[in-house]
């Protein structure tokens, strides 16, 4: 069908992508080929592994690369494509259609990546799209296809830097042509220094060929430069562009200035790490830094994010992605989730993110430059200022940081406000559209961001239902293992196992101890009505604490709210470390204080029911296969279970103590209901998953 020539120097990171996405679109019969120059990496072995025929050369060269390439291509049309460039769907067909009508040479449309750019990067850019060399020209594109003839105009690449701009200059207009259906994206410097260490060595490569040109050496009509072409093409038609003109002006001299000071003798195929990401990591491989999760707290609702984060890193490339976190997290604590996930401790490293301290921020920059893309949770659900303006500040600073690096930021699943404060939005409005990607874990947060931003916005879901659990093997064959139902007193059977989640956010009547989230329910009241229905219906109780009191977290303390509801209801602790289905030391049991999120599923994972207040343990209930009552205290979680298809819900902002409880026991009553609705969830959970993983890989092949 076609020939394919990558030219490729140190892409180990980004071929595989590249090369996976070519040859979906050009199937089986094309022929591709990798030319490895000088490199430093694995390059070559990663193109192998992806099906293509490679090319060694010692020297690091494009046009000397290209010739490699062409030396040993036996088919046309000729495809000349950049090894960082995600071709998409159709692309090759296209092409190959368009030279089939006449044309000797074919490009496809280029779509800027302009996503988390800086200010100034974005204005140049806004300015070369509508200029009318860069809109007609073949360069800049990172795929060219020739046909038979059109490759018949010249004998081998001249051994200069501006390849794409010697093809131009072999081409009549009439000769050529763009084929506006296919779109490719290109792209874009991530900061401006990247930009122009970019427009220097162009600039110079550009000099060069049109020396070479004017000498005879190459054949064909190099295009002039067109010096003012910003202000009498662009900015004379649209003056609302002149702020941008004059930083595009303001560019072009400071690179003007840069090659006139650097020989062009010094020429050498030079490449924008900034769109590689920026990354000094292992040849190969991708580096993933995770915002707004931790391995190591006391919230183990945050842990399990972190979890489901890095078994989800791991899956988009199995044993090829190192994970950085970007938060406090012990040694001893990143080798235990290494180990819960079956991965190499080594691939898990943590950056403590101390904001008190400027050289610790610069450090943080530092290691944000050396990731692929960073994905940001903020905790899952503080992107909001619910929890207080000063939390979502700090919030938004880390965010600005990590747009300051130039990295692809990704803000992963999670609940995008309420936000009760306006002066907040434009900085909100800021992050969203600085952002690489946008994705929420429900449709209330998409259906809110319409409101703040334009942009497109991917809906997936948590990613702690990724998080996996210790199944009990045995559980199927233990005597009595089926219990009654809640409120059926028929001997024989078991009790039924109820896990409660008593939160020590709301016990203590939110941060600031006064109502903070507006129940209009007494919770301490609703958690001691709750227990006693239980225990008189027959059930056993089992109190879960998903946050634990480490010192620095006393007033969210899940463990203290439920020792202090056990002293309300003058019942003794009655902990049973390894609950059997019997009913038990006691008919209210405190679970353990667990050592991980793995292990909290785990013991949810062997209830009948669970009912709770911290999102992420009722998750940890769903996505094991556990009949949930989720008891809400703000929209997000309507948002994410109701998005699942799981109605199921009891909102203490909207109802008062009594019928709070009734409503939960209600709920409890209906478990075969229930259980079939949460397996149904479970299964759109993991599709939605999908859709998260498939939007990263995307944006990781750009």
């Amino acid at each position: 069908m076609a020939s394919i020539v990558l030219a490729a120097h140190d892409e180990a990171a980004v071929i595989g992508p590249t090369l996976d996405a070519l040859r979906a679109d050009a199937g089986d019969t094309a022929e591709i080929i990798v030319v490895a120059n000088g490199c430093t990496d694995d390059t070559a072995d990663v193109a192998r592994r992806h099906g293509a025929t490679v090319v060694e050369v010692p020297e690091a060269g494009k046009a000397a690369a290209l010739n490699a390439g062409d030396a040993v291509a036996t088919s046309f049309p000729r495809l000349y494509l950049d090894a960082d460039i995600a071709v998409p769907p159709g692309t090759v067909q296209a092409l190959v259609d368009a030279l089939a009508s006449g044309a000797l040479a074919a490009v496809p449309a280029r779509r800027l990546v302009l996503d988390g750019r800086p200010t100034l990067v974005r204005a140049y850019h806004l300015i070369q799209a509508r200029l009318p060399v860069f809109r007609d020209g073949l360069f800049g594109r990172g795929l060219i296809a020739l046909s038979e003839e059109g490759r018949s105009r010249f004998d081998t690449f001249p051994l200069m830097v501006a390849d794409d701009l010697f093809l131009d200059s072999l081409f009549a207009p009439h000769e050529r042509v763009l084929v506006a259906a296919v779109e490719v994206p290109v792209e874009t410097p991530r900061s401006t220094g990247a930009l122009l260490r970019r427009l220097v060595r162009v600039r110079r490569g550009n000099a060069a060929m049109r020396a070479a040109a004017a000498s005879g050496l190459v054949g064909g009509q190099v295009r002039p430069a067109a010096r003012w072409s910003w202000l009498t093409d662009v900015v004379r038609a649209e003056p609302r562009l002149a702020p941008a003109g004059l930083a595009y002006a303001g560019l072009s001299l400071a690179a003007a200035v840069g090659a006139r000071r650097g020989s062009r003798g010094d020429l050498h195929w030079g490449r924008d790490a900034s769109t590689r990401g920026g990354a000094e990591v292992r040849p190969g491989r991708l580096r993933v830094g995770l915002m707004g999760v931790q391995c190591d707290s006391a919230n183990l609702g945050l842990a399990a994010l972190a979890y489901g984060a890095v078994a989800l890193a791991d899956a988009a490339a199995p044993g090829e992605t190192d994970i950085t976190l970007f938060s406090d997290n012990s040694d001893a604590a990143l080798a235990r989730m290494a180990a819960d996930l079956g991965l190499a401790a080594e691939r898990l490293t943590a950056v403590p993110f101390r904001r008190k301290q400027p050289a610790a921020w610069l450090r943080t920059l530092r290691e944000m430059r050396r990731c692929s893309m960073i994905w940001d949770f903020t905790g899952g659900d503080s992107f909001s200022d619910l929890y207080g303006t000063r939390r979502i500040a700090r919030k938004l600073l880390d965010k600005e940081l990590a747009l300051r690096s130039g990295t692809p930021l990704v803000l992963a699943p999670q609940t995008y406000g309420p936000f009760r404060h306006r002066a907040t939005l434009p900085w909100v409005r800021h992050v969203l559209q600085g952002a690489a990607l946008v994705v929420t874990r429900d449709e209330l947060s998409r259906d809110f961001l319409a409101q703040v931003t334009p942009r497109d916005v991917v809906v997936a879901t948590d990613v702690a239902m990724a998080l996996p659990w210790d199944a009990r093997p045995d559980a199927d064959t233990l005597p009595d293992a089926s219990p009654r139902r809640v409120g059926d007193a028929s001997p024989g059977a078991r009790r039924p196992r109820i896990g409660l989640n008593v939160s020590g956010l709301l016990w203590n009547g939110g941060y600031t101890g006064r109502n903070q989230f507006g129940l209009v329910a007494d919770y301490r009241a609703y958690c001691r009505g709750l227990v006693e229905a239980l225990l008189a219906d027959g059930a056993q109780v089992h109190l879960v604490s998903h946050v634990l009191s480490r010192g620095d977290a006393d007033d969210e303390d899940d463990v203290a709210a439920a020792r202090a509801l056990l002293a309300d209801l003058q019942l003794g602790p009655g902990i049973d470390p390894a609950p059997e289905p019997g009913e038990g030391p006691s008919r209210c049991v405190l679970a353990p204080a667990f050592a991980s999120p793995v292990e909290a599923k785990s013991y949810i994972a062997t209830l009948d029911a669970f009912v709770g207040s911290r999102m992420h343990a009722t998750i940890a209930a769903f996505s094991s296969g556990v009949p949930c009552v989720p008891v809400a205290y703000s929209r997000k979680f309507a948002g994410l279970f109701g998005s699942l298809g799981y109605p199921v819900l009891v909102d203490l902002t909207r109802l008062d103590t009594g019928p709070a409880v009734t409503e939960t026991l209600a709920y409890l009553h209906r478990l075969p209901e229930l259980t079939a609705q949460v397996r149904a969830g479970a299964r759109e959970a993991t599709e939605r998953l999908g859709a998260f993983t498939d939007a990263v890989a995307s944006l990781s092949r750009r």
